[in-house]
């Protein structure tokens, strides 16, 4: 491992193969996918969703799970003010930037050889979200906080770390929503901001906006939500398009940790809302952080992590 600066896009002026019209992705992937990647390239593909099972093992999880435990015992301070209720965690913010533990979990998964398949380029990792319970998050799409340079070379990487059932609130997705047409950006814009520009990064009403619209779409196209009942080692890749969410927890007290990866091809830059309704001849193309060469794929370099979008943490003061 070495760390590497800045690179180029190595996607830059491509469109992802798996956004093209249907048939073509039907084409690309019957003449071009390994054959033991073959039907997972295919769900993607058709239902926007793949889960990989036995993508890491059982002692690879004990080991997170342990290294997780560790860490918020030497920084009980820092963690103190983020647990539930239960004494669970929820949206811990990079927690594999201090635990190598949980960097295996993406770095030596067996679904990494798919993702690469996806972006037909090198993968990175961008930011990871830790969560020891269920997110119970309303079902939305990722990309208004995930707007990519080229679009759409975003795909969501999740990593259940013991069985997830609506017992303990599992992930539940739209089979299919990825298919929907994208809604009508600059008219959502416009509705808030007059000239449809200068849309602000984290504007929570206009991230309201786009997903009621979503909804409305789903339900019109007769698509419904549908659970995921997911073993322990499992790994959840979807469609950057894909509406996805938290199923309720029907046991408030049960545990369900999981790590969930952003990831993208290496050099990408991403933005946010106001790249999502801006013009792409606005944005940078390329990224402007550093990554470092983890093996198989690289690792974006950020200083700090983030206890509950509450407390940020820079590298140096976390105890490991």
């Amino acid at each position: 491992m070495f760390f590497r600066k800045k690179s180029g896009n190595l996607v830059k002026g491509k469109s992802p193969w798996y956004c093209a019209p249907i048939e073509k992705q039907r084409d690309f992937v019957k003449n071009k996918a390994p054959k033991d990647l073959r039907t997972w390239a295919e769900l993607f593909v058709e239902e926007g969703v793949v889960v990989v099972e036995q993508s890491v093992s059982q002692a690879m999880i004990d080991e997170a799970l342990a290294g997780f435990s560790k860490l918020v015992a030497d920084n009980k301070e820092a963690f103190s003010s983020a647990a539930d209720a239960q004494g669970n965690y929820a949206r811990l913010i990079n927690l594999h930037l201090v635990l190598p533990q949980m960097q295996k979990l993406y770095f030596e998964n067996k679904a990494l050889r798919l993702l690469e398949f996806l972006f037909q380029a090198r993968p990175a990792l961008y930011t990871s979200l830790y969560f020891q319970r269920g997110s119970t998050q309303p079902l939305h799409r990722d990309t208004p906080f995930f707007t990519t340079n080229p679009r759409q070379y975003y795909v969501g990487f999740w990593v259940a770390l013991e069985d997830a059932t609506t017992r303990n609130g599992t992930l539940q997705v739209v089979r299919g929503g990825h298919l929907l047409p994208e809604l009508d950006l600059k008219a959502l814009a416009r509705s808030k901001y007059e000239d449809g520009q200068g849309v602000e990064a984290f504007d929570m009403d206009m991230w309201k906006s786009y997903q009621a619209g979503m909804m409305e779409s789903v339900e019109a196209a007769g698509l419904k939500p549908e659970p995921l009942d997911i073993k322990a080692g499992s790994t959840v890749l979807w469609h950057p398009h894909l509406p996805h969410g938290g199923t309720p927890i029907a046991d408030k007290g049960s545990t369900r940790n999981s790590l969930v990866v952003h990831t993208t091809p290496k050099g990408v830059p991403v933005g946010h809302q106001d790249a999502f309704y801006g013009r792409d001849e606005d944005r940078p193309i390329e990224a402007s952080w550093s990554y470092r060469n983890m093996g198989p794929a690289d690792m974006v370099e950020h200083g700090q992590i983030d206890i509950g979008h509450n407390t940020t943490i820079l590298l140096e003061n976390v105890v490991v």
